[in-house]
């Protein structure tokens, strides 16, 4: 125990019965009787900790312990117990319980701290424990074995430590035990050798009990999403509380935040002790400590392993989230929710579906790898209405972390789940009303209720776009009228919440402004008037938008967001009813009478020069009520009435405008008392008050609008008394316009027939204003006699009504007033009674209705008034300020909505979209993965589909078939998920194209704002100056003015995004433009550049946009650029005949528009093309083994679009990146480069036979411009053989090959003579003369051979017409083509076609199309007909025409052919080799012609006749070497397929081992010597410094720098993985113990020697395996792994795409052992203890043996195994001879119990003498022999096998305990022998021979074994250039003597090649022959001189 650090104890329990004291903890000392340290749990559940400290006679080394210490007294006494009132456990639940120990310098006391569920309970100062220090006070060292030290710690857990016990094993030192009155159980225990600071203690809790990893690893994704929620919560209290923003971004700010985001979270060697059930080892009958995380090491140590002692159990549960993984992950909860039918069943279903993400972050993980949350809500959106219900309603909110049962602690913990389910409002309008508020009410829990709410403002609602999508929802009319309320009490939450101007300010307002200012609204007279059903939100939110404004910081804000003055006068001149106008008043009151009274003036002041208050005054007259005349009055006087100033004189002017307007409708009116009134309107504002919730209006209900004239005029009355400032107002002006409508009303209102009561009233309030104006006014002399006449007037008593008539009659004036009818203000006024009351101010109404009346006495100035009121009105309300502006606004207005609506448009269709494509497309192909052949619930398919992959394998060959299914691909979306991170990142979304500077045009609101100053807030506005008209004028951005532009950084222009739920931002400025490619691009990229291209696939071509981003490359099918840079669909486009020929655009639906994206790196090569001879074509190649061709529309572009990747790539060496590097096996690619000296350099490597005749041809077709991706230029080989008649081929005839002199078309003195005729007569006609007018090749030959095969099917139909030819005229039989080729059919002069030497595919007709019976026979044409020599097997013939192809005769005369192809007689006449001149490059030139009818016409002539190859020779093309072995290069005397029998064994192991060997792999670096790899270990390829490590206690992956010192540089923890394999340098696939594959995409940036510079991403899950995965086998080359089961089945796997393809049925019961693919042809070989099967490359069986067979099948009658041998097994790994092609079939090697065993599947021959009806089997799997000396070892059981080159190597394991594992290399004569090393050849290592070596005796090495001989025993031989020992001379004799080294050849000298001597291991050897070597003769044995001679041809396959 380390003194000063103290220590941590920590566990998981769970108490189900207490009856006495628990001892949870017991640590003590050897030979003490007292405990050093105790905790525990009393019956009363509280706890007991017991320290003491040891003290002894000699001296401590440590100071810090006291030494004065008496003895401890006894537990019980010493005992402390912790009294805190939460410091108890609770039982029936688990707990994480945790004690800390720490001393602090200078103290004598330690603190202990006690901790429950992570919170501090309790804290004790007690002794700190220290053991006494008899040899050390260290803990126990690891790997010590000794015996126990007499001081040792020993540690018990569950119960004291009982000394007696230690006898039983004293290795294990810890032990686990429980009392037996006691039932409790225990989880993940954990001791540390230091005291963790609490935060980690709470961090462990939250971990869960399921964590068991060593905290080693970033612990963001691990926890939970509660877990994280809570920490967060806890994160941004702390720094809420410490002010520190900045503790969630700068790990070294927090230790927590350090764990959480980069790990490690403490040390790994201060982990004492760490157990768990998990880690229970049965055989040992012990619990690994994962404290020491290798098993095998902690079993070696003696505290590596805690005994289990008494009556406890271990038992690990499998959790339902691990059982469906194991089955199908998240989807198979997905799918049963979607096959709910009831209620119950999907309420069971949601459940299930929370329980499993709930406590699983494994299971959290995938549901967002695979957008899971998304699917549910669209599986979910059908059932919503029926089916959903609250409940449901309460489990859904739940799975998103809001528990409805506690609204005070809710919050979101799953914020990924939350945004496609939580804020999906259209998902929840479909839902029955009471499931919406129910679900509405988690706004108000989360937003108000919730004591986290300002934790959920910022972390769930900050960047969620809550109000835009609420707004969205509304305006579509999602919701039902009865739940808009409460939408709008939630959208009001969340304005609160969040006041921002970018996302809740402008929203709003450009919702209002569209949805209440429309200019074609209409408002019929109804006499309630309520806001119609569209517009019914949007007055409930300008209402809320009212209220919200009395907060003055609020206000504020929103002033400074939008121009509010402008937007109040849009709304009151848009839409002048009650619901716009009260509100509008409101908000107008909170402006004016704002704190500040500069700001208020300056309000008043922008208001004024809008027209503000002249539109007020225009407006309010005529819909005055009693809560307008408060309202208004409070604005013109403020609260303090009883000021003398007012706070708005403008305010003035509106009352005095009202009171004319009200005189006026008295004066025409018919009744004085009668006012028109909208009471109507009235309750309708007070009805949805009521229903938002919001104070309604106080207004007297009854009679308030009869007395509105009344109340009023008493008002002013009051006012103009008291009031100077509004005396100013009141003007004598003024007065005198007002004059005319008080005569008219004191005239109207005499003869009224209406109420007396109220008619009185008014006359009285009016003669009192008057009075009051006469006192207190200073007025003409004139006006005051007319305004004592009229108040005289008004005093009187109303007469009848009958004089009331005439004497109005009288009275009237003439009608001067109607003249004003042009004005603004005449007009609003004229139209209140034309067809609407409220219609638009400025849209003129009906004809105005005047009642006359009669001159009165004194009123001399009447007309003159009259005829100046409209000016004068004019003057009173400012109404030509609102004239000027009025065009302004109501274009700003236009533009408003247009945007409004524009981006309405785009949400609508991207939500549309959204929907299909998760209801059409993902979902149904997601879901088909479950029914899949390798699904949980398969479907009988009655027949698979099967077209060809476009990926390569080696030489360009495809021949890889992939299954036609709906399937994802899983490895295409390597998109980076932001999991369950607990502390947000700075900038969480990171855009994918890059956000441009919004132009001034795109936000309406910054234009209204002009040049103000911009917003202090997290959203930078963009303020351009604007010009009077109101027109924006963009601003240059370059920062000037106040600072707007293009400087906003772009973490703060990701703020400004709306819809958080798209992976990126698109440029506003494209409006749209880019929107299409969106969910294309990775997170984080940029686009860069964007091109049109045209995909060549076949003869189809597929427009689609080729997009250069910043970080990676993508083609995306079916879409294209227009010109102005908008994305559409490519159907929609203008088509170009020179790009696309006519009719071959490939048509892609939109489910069908498939994107593929590779990071530059890649990028493999770029070749330039030529497409119908436009040299504007690039093939690209990437890693993965797929490549494209693609058409520029000219060359330039292209040029541009390589020169640009050419900037991106990372410039490796350009040899190990290119294309040929891809595709040619080994030294071939090493010297690689596209210039002409490098064909030249192929030229000769192809004379001397370093690579063969199938790779050359292969080669120069890819120099003369073909391509497999155009069957325009599709590669072209020659037909090689003329015999496809015989029984048996001879290939040692000339007869059986064609003439390679001649073309297809003069093969025959009849088609020679046919072409030169033909040559003739076309010459003589003027044209340019050739011979045939058809093609060897073209697109019609090409699909024609591949008709059965998808995709050329599809092209053959459409090139012809949509139907299959006569099926007389399609390929059948091979011979019958040969036959028409050669001789038959004049017009026929077609070649073949690379596949006919590769892959059987094609001759197969494995889709079952019917193509029809022939007419000459009635045969039904189906799978190709073959040559009967290929006895009916399509593989067979493949097999046998490549060896035709890699024949000597073929070799010998290949060069003509070249000459003839691609050489310099391609158009010569003699050689009767010219084709029609469209044929050549460069016969026509498209690009000049101008008639687009010619161009189309010639487009179609070579799309469709066929293309000569480029000519790339000039000069005859030279001969073949011939000579020697013709398989092997003409510098290589042996091969291992030649002469396996000569392979020599290393003397002795060349490497030893005392771990198992599970792999062997190449040297690297200066080391010659493989290295031999350990099972759980694997060399990371490319980078042999790295080691990827698996198999840890602690489930965890890692990978180690192992150069100069082994360091940790990456970590993943949690995995548990049981075998794992490269499938590429990049791609790791990893196996777990339920049979579930996981692909992992490996990133190593640097060196990769630092931490962090490796990472490890989680790209796919595979699943499909029911049993336990037993082998694995990858091939880069054909992009394919294999994976053995238990069930004797296999399965292959697409690792390019990461998916499923076939099932390999073995047939077999015993599981698989090993698995193997071959390089050259992918054929793939699976054994299991006693069976051997080989299946081709697409899952055809070849051929399976049984090792007896194999046996009994040796080429020698004896079995390799004798008869005491009881039941050999395979043992050893499969390891192919890596070859080009081998004629005599592949050969592989396995261990065979101790041997080493030679395998090869013979193809099939018939027999001359056997009779027709013998059946032969095409192939034959037959052991060729065993290895020489492979069974004369000192080892066990051979382990694993691996052929590096020609030499192979082998592993055994220990024959017994003390040796170890041993590795042996064989290789051929005069190869590379392993020579002994010099610290074990001292002496001569021959048998019986004890020479030592010095200067009279040299040490000689054989170049056989490798041993160090003296010169007796070390003799040359003739034709060997080594000397060799007695026992490889041997056997060299018996290989003589079998005739293997007999010479054809004439004398070669053989290779002067240096000999390696490298040191092997020491060892000692049994020097005794093979007991099958017999000594036959000794080849003559040479003097010391070498002598050579003439060197043998070697032939034969003897078995030794």
């Amino acid at each position: 125990m380390g003194g000063q650090k103290g220590f941590n104890f920590s566990c998981w329990l769970h108490i189900t019965k207490l009856n006495q004291p628990l001892t949870l903890f017991h640590m003590s000392q050897k030979g003490s009787k007292q405990p050093l340290f105790q905790i525990r749990i009393l019956e009363s559940s509280q706890i007991g900790i017991t320290t003491s400290v040891h003290s002894h006679e000699t001296s401590s080394s440590q100071s810090s312990t006291p030494l004065s210490e008496t003895a401890p007294p006894s537990p019980s006494d010493g005992e402390m117990i912790c009294g805190a009132n939460d410091a108890l456990i609770p039982h029936f639940q688990w707990v994480h319980f945790s004690v800390g120990c720490r001393k602090p310098k200078g103290a004598d006391l330690g603190e202990i701290r006690i901790f429950v569920n992570g919170l501090r309970v309790g804290a004790m100062r007690m002794p700190f424990p220290v053991p006494s220090a008899v040899t050390s006070t260290q803990p126990p060292q690891l790997g010590v074995r000794s015996e126990i030290p007499r001081d040792a710690i020993r540690i018990a857990i569950g119960r004291e430590y009982r000394p007696e016990e230690e006898e039983v094993k004293p290795r294990k030192s810890g032990s686990v035990g429980r009392e037996e009155e006691n039932e409790w159980m225990l989880g993940r225990t954990l001791l540390l050798e230091e005291a963790v600071p609490e935060d980690l203690v709470r961090l462990m809790h939250h971990l869960g009990p399921r964590y068991t990893g060593n905290l080693q690893e970033p612990l963001g994704k691990f926890l939970t999403y509660e877990g994280a929620t809570s920490i967060n919560i806890y994160l941004s209290n702390l720094a809420r509380v410490g002010n520190d923003k900045k503790i969630f971004t700068h790990s070294s700010n927090s230790i927590l935040v350090r764990a959480i985001r980069s790990g490690p979270a403490i040390p790994e060697d201060i982990i004492i002790l760490s157990l768990a059930a998990r880690d229970y080892d049965p055989t040992l009958g012990a619990c690994i400590n994962a404290a020491i995380p290798h098993p095998l090491r902690a079993k070696q140590v003696r505290h590596g392993t805690a005994r289990l002692v008494g009556n406890i159990s271990p038992f690990s549960a499998t959790s339902l989230d691990e059982s469906t993984t194991a089955v199908g992950g998240g989807l198979v909860l997905l799918k049963l929710v979607d096959l709910s039918r009831t209620k119950e069943e999907l309420i069971t279903t949601l459940g299930m579906f929370r329980d499993m993400i709930k406590d699983s972050w494994s299971a959290s993980e995938e549901m967002e790898r695979i957008h899971g949350f998304d699917l549910l809500a669209a599986i979910l959106r059908p059932k919503m209405s029926q089916l959903f219900d609250e409940q449901c309603a309460k489990i859904l909110l739940s799975m998103l972390g809001i528990n409805m049962d506690k609204p005070a602690t809710a919050t979101v913990h799953n914020s990924v789940a939350y945004r496609a389910l939580g804020l999906e409002f259209e998902l929840w309008s479909y839902a029955s009303d009471d499931v919406v508020r129910f679900y509405l009410k988690h706004f108000e829990y989360l937003l108000s209720t919730s004591k986290h709410k300002r934790f959920n403002v910022l972390r769930t609602f900050q960047k969620s776009a809550v109000v835009k999508k609420m707004l969205y929802a509304l305006r579509s009319g999602l919701f039902d009228l009865e739940v808009v309320p409460d939408v709008v009490v939630a959208l009001r939450l969340a304005l609160e919440a969040r006041w921002s101007g970018e996302d809740a300010i402008k929203p709003v307002f450009s919702y209002l402004v569209s949805s209440l200012c429309q200019n074609n609204m209409s408002f019929s007279l109804n006499p309630t008037n309520e806001p119609p059903p569209y517009q019914v939100p949007a007055a409930l939110i300008l209402n809320m938008i009212a209220s919200l404004c009395a907060d003055k910081a609020r206000l504020k804000k929103l002033n400074k967001s939008v121009a509010l003055h402008r937007l109040l006068v849009i709304f009151i001149s848009s839409n002048a009813s009650y619901y716009v106008v009260i509100p509008c008043l409101e908000i107008l009151e909170r402006c004016t009478s704002a704190t500040s009274s500069s700001s208020s003036d300056q309000f008043q002041r922008a208001f004024e020069n809008e027209g503000g208050f002249a539109l007020l005054a225009t407006t309010l007259g005529p819909i005055w009520r009693s809560d307008i005349q408060t309202m208004v009055i409070r604005m013109m006087l403020g609260e303090d009435r009883n000021t003398k100033s007012l706070q708005s004189p403008h305010m003035a002017t509106c009352v005095l405008a009202a009171l004319d307007s009200m005189l006026q409708q008295v004066g025409e009116s018919d009744d004085a008392g009668y006012i028109p009134s909208l009471q109507g309107r009235r309750r309708s504002v007070a009805s949805i008050r009521s229903m938002s919730y919001l104070s309604a209006v106080n207004d007297n209900p009854t009679g308030g609008d009869d007395n509105r004239l009344e109340g009023l005029l008493r008002e002013m009355t009051s006012i103009y008394r008291s009031s100077s400032g509004f005396r100013k107002q009141f003007t004598s002006k003024k007065v005198e316009a007002l004059l005319p409508n008080i005569a008219d009303f004191a005239a109207v209102s005499a003869g009224s027939t209406g109420k007396p009561e109220i008619i009185r009233g008014q006359r009285e309030a009016a003669a009192e204003l008057l009075t009051a104006l006469v006192e207190s006014a200073k007025l003409p002399v004139t006006l005051v006699n007319q305004i004592k006449l009229l108040i005289e007037q008004l005093s009187t008593q109303s007469p009848s009504p009958k004089a009331t008539t005439s004497s109005s009659f009288i009275m009237s004036p003439t009608s001067p007033r109607i003249g004003g009818s042009s004005s603004y203000f005449g007009q609003s006024f004229s139209g209140r009674f034309g067809s609407s009351p409220v219609s638009t101010p400025g849209i003129g109404g009906g004809p105005s209705r005047r009642r006359p009346s009669m001159d009165m006495p004194g009123f001399t100035k009447s007309r003159s008034i009259m005829e100046q009121r409209v000016p004068l009105k004019r003057v009173i309300t400012g109404e030509s300020i609102l004239e000027g502006g009025k065009d302004k606004n109501a274009a700003w207005k236009m533009i408003i909505i247009q945007t409004d609506s524009q981006s309405h448009s785009k949400m609508t269709l991207e939500r549309k979209e959204h929907w299909q494509k998760l209801s059409s497309i993902d979902w149904p192909r997601q879901a088909a993965a479950l029914r899949a052949e390798n699904g949980l619930w398969p479907e009988k398919e009655d027949k698979v589909c099967w077209r060809l992959d476009g990926s390569e394998g080696p030489l360009r060959m495809r021949a890889r078939l992939e299954r036609v299914t709906n399937l994802p691909e899983s490895g295409v979306s390597r998109t980076r998920h932001k999991l369950r991170d607990a502390i947000p990142s700075v900038d969480e979304l990171s855009s994918a194209v890059s956000k441009i500077n919004v132009a001034p045009w795109e936000d309406p609101f910054a234009l209204a704002l002009g040049d103000s100053a911009p917003i202090a807030e997290e959203e930078p506005l963009l303020l351009p100056p604007t010009t009077s008209g109101g027109a924006a004028t963009p601003s240059a951005g370059s920062g000037t003015g106040n600072g707007a532009g293009s400087n906003q950084s772009p973490s703060v222009a990701s703020d400004d995004n709306g819809e958080i739920e798209s992976y990126l931002e698109v440029e506003d400025d494209k409006n749209d433009k880019m929107r299409r490619i969106a969910r294309t691009l990775q997170a984080g990229d940029v686009v860069e550049e964007a091109h049109n291209i045209v995909r060549i696939v076949g003869v189809d071509a597929c427009p689609g946009l080729l997009i250069l981003g910043k970080k990676n490359l993508y083609l995306v099918d079916g879409l294209v650029q227009t010109a102005d840079g908008e994305v559409i669909d490519a159907k929609d486009a203008q088509k170009d005949v020179l790009s696309i020929p006519s009719g071959t655009l490939a048509g892609l639906d939109a489910g069908d528009q498939q994107s593929h994206r590779w990071s530059y790196n890649e990028i493999v090569e770029n070749n330039k093309r030529a497409f119908l001879f436009r040299d504007v074509a690039l093939e690209l190649y990437f890693s993965d083994k797929r490549n494209f061709l693609i058409v520029f529309q000219d060359k330039k572009e292209r040029q541009a679009v390589v020169q640009k990747i050419g900037s991106k790539n990372d410039h490796r060496d350009a040899i190990s990146r290119s294309v040929i590097g891809n595709f040619v096996v080994d030294t071939v690619a090493k010297a690689m480069d596209r210039s002409e000296q490098q064909l030249e350099a192929l030229m000769r490597k192809w004379q001397n036979r370093e690579i063969s005749n199938f790779a050359y041809l292969q080669l120069l077709n890819q120099y003369a411009n073909r391509t497999p991706n155009d069957v325009t230029q599709y590669p072209v080989f020659p037909w090689v053989l003329a015999d496809y008649t015989s029984n048996i081929l001879d290939l040692h005839s000339d007869s059986s090959f064609r003439d390679f002199k001649w073309p297809m078309g003069a093969l025959t003195p009849a088609r020679r003579e046919d072409a030169v005729e033909r040559y003739s007569a076309t010459e003589g006609v003027g044209e340019k003369p050739f011979h045939y007018g058809t093609h060897y090749t073209s697109s019609m030959i090409v699909c024609g051979f591949m008709i059965r095969l998808s995709p050329f099917t599809e092209i053959f139909l459409a090139l012809q017409g949509g139907n299959f030819d006569l099926a007389d005229r399609l390929f059948s039989s091979i011979p019958r083509a040969w036959e028409s080729a050669s001789a038959d059919n004049r017009g026929d002069v077609r070649e073949l076609i690379p596949e006919f030497y590769y892959t059987p595919a094609f001759l197969r007709n494995l889709n079952h199309h019917d193509f029809g019976r022939k007419q000459t026979s009635g045969d039904q044409v189906d799978d190709v007909i073959l040559p009967p020599w290929a006895l009916g097997d399509p593989m067979l013939f493949i097999h046998k025409h490549r060896e035709a192809l890699e024949s000597d005769y073929v070799s010998r005369y290949l060069s003509y052919w070249i000459d003839l192809t691609f050489g310099y007689k391609q158009r010569d006449p003699s050689a009767l080799n010219c084709f029609h001149p469209l044929s050549y490059r460069g016969a026509i030139d498209l690009e000049n012609i101008e008639d687009e009818g010619e161009k189309a016409a010639s487009t179609a002539i070579i799309h469709n006749f066929g293309q000569t190859p480029l000519q790339i020779f000039k000069q005859p093309h030279p001969h073949r070497y011939v000579g020697g072995k013709s398989s092997l290069p003409l510098s290589v005397r042996f091969g291992v397929a030649e002469h396996w029998q000569l392979l020599f064994r290393s003397i002795l192991p060349i490497s030893e081992a005392s771990v198992p060997i599970d792999d062997i792999v190449p040297p690297y670096g200066v080391d010659t010597k493989p290295k031999s790899t350990q099972k759980f270990r694997l060399v990371v390829p490319g980078h042999p410094h790295l080691s990827l490590q698996y198999g840890f206690t602690d489930g965890s992956i890692r990978i180690y720098y192992q150069e100069s010192q082994i360091k940790l540089i990456h970590l993943v923890e949690g995995i548990y993985v049981v075998e794992a394999i490269f499938a590429s340098p990049s791609l790791l696939i990893t196996v777990s113990g339920h049979g579930v594959l996981t692909a992992w995409r490996l990133n190593i940036k640097s060196g990769g020697y630092r931490r962090g510079d490796a990472t490890l991403q989680r790209e796919a899950t595979l699943r499909g395996h029911v049993g336990k995965i037993t082998c694995l086998a990858a091939n880069t080359s054909w992009s394919l792994l294999v994976s053995g089961s238990e069930n004797g089945n296999a399965m292959v796997w697409d690792t390019n795409r990461l998916r499923y393809t076939r099932t390999l049925q073995t047939g077999m019961k015993e599981p698989i052992k090993y698995c193997a693919v071959n390089e050259a042809d992918g054929q793939i070989a699976l054994a299991s203890a006693r069976y051997l099967c080989l299946f081709s490359l697409n899952g055809h069986p070849i051929a399976s043996t049984t090792i007896e067979e194999g046996s009994s099948g040796a080429s020698d009658k004896s079995s390799t195994y004798s008869e005491t041998d009881d039941r050999i097994e395979f043992t050893g790994g499969i390891s192919f001879l890596n070859r080009d092609f081998l004629n005599g079939g592949v050969l592989f090697v396995i261990g065979v119990g101790a041997k080493v065993v030679l395998y090869r599947c013979v193809p099939g021959q018939k027999d001359p003498m056997a009779s027709d009806e013998e059946m032969v089997r095409p192939w034959t799997l037959v052991e060729q022999g065993k290895i020489s000396r492979s069974d004369d070892h000192l080892g066990g059981e051979c382990c694993m096998v691996k052929f590096m080159g020609e030499t192979l190597y082998a592993a055994f394991a220990p024959s017994d305990e003390k040796s170890k594992y041993s590795l042996y290399q064989w290789s051929l004569p005069d190869g590379p022998a392993r020579h002994v090393s010099e610290n074990v050849s001292h002496h001569c290592m021959a048998q019986g021979c004890a020479r030592h070596f010095g200067l009279l005796e040299p040490k000689r090495h054989c170049g056989g074994c490798g041993g160090a001989f003296c010169g007796t025993h070390a003799l040359h031989v003739e034709t060997f250039t080594m000397r060799y020992c007695d026992t490889c001379r041997i056997q060299l004799s018996i290989a003589s003597a079998q005739g293997i080294l007999r010479s054809g050849r004439g004398a070669l000298a053989p290779p002067s090649r240096a000999v390696s001597r490298r040191n092997s291991l020491t060892g000692g050897h049994s020097r005794r022959p093979s007991a099958e070597i017999k000594a036959t003769g000794v080849v003559g044995t040479s003097q010391p001189a070498s002598r050579r001679g003439s060197a043998d041809k070697t032939a034969g396959t003897g078995n030794v």
